[in-house]
């Protein structure tokens, strides 16, 4: 089986250029995988600093591992891949943003992520020294019941921290920091509909939130809880409690649309991205009028 934590890409796994996977055997024993998939890849970049790439790698989400490469040309190189570092020997393994992008506040970079393996569960890693080395929260509590994971950050006016996530209980799930992201709040269900599918959120230097979701809530009796990812929406508000319905972005009757990302470029408009009927990847500019 693979071994988890600094040594999960073992001698014997081949690299990717050695092409696909050959054991007809795989797909059901990941353990007989020839080489480790990476998986959800996340780019930010550092305020007059290198562009980072965070990624993870592993056989499966149980035995993901979290990297990172950095590049000082604005992507046209990168450097090896590193072992996301801890600050401290007590840390435990660090994962790095699991689906969405960190952001960077007071001095401190802040990652939101999360764990599937025992029970899905979401907290953060922050950095004080801009990517070079990591510190984890404790998970964020919840009730019984709750399920949630891949959070998205945003900046409340009052100078808070607030995160939503993807959850399986049919509604967004919220919670604040008041100490910039080293602790947080017991997270709580908002009035927006969720069907087990990811989401992102972006403060607009305006000040206004934007969160872009598939914001229907899952038909009852659906297995494992999933409902069809459609519609694609965006979403304002002023507070990131109360959010209104901007625009639908995609629907359709017969396929999907999933896992957003949402940004604001210099100009004020926004920029989003995710996968269209997981076939394509669709980016679409959007100006505002606040």
């Amino acid at each position: 089986m693979p071994v988890k934590g600094k040594d999960s890409i073992e001698e014997g796994f081949s690299p990717a250029s050695a092409g696909p996977i050959l054991n007809p055997e795989a797909a059901a024993q990941p353990e007989l995988y020839q080489r480790k998939a990476c998986w959800n890849p996340v780019l930010y970049q550092v305020e007059g600093g290198d562009l980072l790439l965070f990624y993870k790698i592993g056989s499966r989400v149980s035995d993901w591992t979290g990297w990172v490469k950095r590049s000082s040309d604005g992507g046209r190189t990168w450097s090896e891949r590193l072992l996301i570092a801890a600050a401290t020997d007590n840390e435990g393994p660090l994962l790095g943003p699991i689906k969405n992008k960190p952001i960077a506040s007071r001095g401190r970079l802040i990652a939101p992520t999360s764990i599937e393996e025992g029970g899905w569960r979401l907290y953060f890693e922050y950095s004080d020294d801009n990517g070079l080395t990591w510190r984890r929260t404790d998970y964020v509590a919840a009730d019984e019941g709750v399920k949630a994971i891949q959070p998205a950050i945003m900046k409340l006016s009052d100078g808070r921290l607030a995160a939503l996530c993807r959850t399986k209980n049919e509604r967004v799930g919220m919670t604040t920091s008041s100490d910039n992201g080293a602790t947080w709040t017991k997270l709580e269900l908002i009035d927006v509909p969720q069907n087990n599918s990811g989401l992102d959120v972006v403060t607009h230097s305006t000040g206004v939130h934007y969160m872009v979701c598939n914001d229907k809530p899952v038909p009852q009796g659906i297995a494992r809880g999933k409902g069809v990812r459609t519609p694609l929406s965006l979403l304002r508000s002023t507070d990131g409690r109360n959010w209104q319905h901007v625009m639908t972005l995609e629907d359709s009757p017969i396929s999907q649309y999933s896992y957003p990302s949402i940004i604001e470029a210099s100009d004020g408009s926004l920029h989003i991205v995710y996968t269209w009927r997981r076939q394509r990847i669709r980016h679409r500019q959007l100006i505002i009028n606040n």
